[in-house]
């Protein structure tokens, strides 16, 4: 499991800012070991939201890493 770091974080509009605990993952595993060992997170993006959507103090995981395809589907979905 990556290591977690305190850290301040706010949105766009830069408020609020709260103190979170935040991992930033790399690898599905390691994303896999968060979701185990964490009590409560919340997935955060870019940061670009105007309110306060991804923050929680107890968890945040930073998806900034997580940004490419494992494999796409091209099959047409059927009815």
């Amino acid at each position: 499991m990556p290591a977690t770091k305190q850290q301040s974080l706010h949105g766009w509009g830069h408020f609020p800012v709260r103190d979170c605990q935040t991992w930033r993952p790399e690898k599905r595993r390691d994303l896999a070991g968060i979701l185990r060992e964490a009590p409560t997170v919340i997935a955060r993006g870019m940061g670009r939201a105007y309110g306060d959507a991804a923050l929680q103090p107890l968890g945040v995981i930073s998806t900034e890493r997580l940004n490419h395809f494992m494999e796409f589907d091209t099959t047409p979905a059927t009815d």
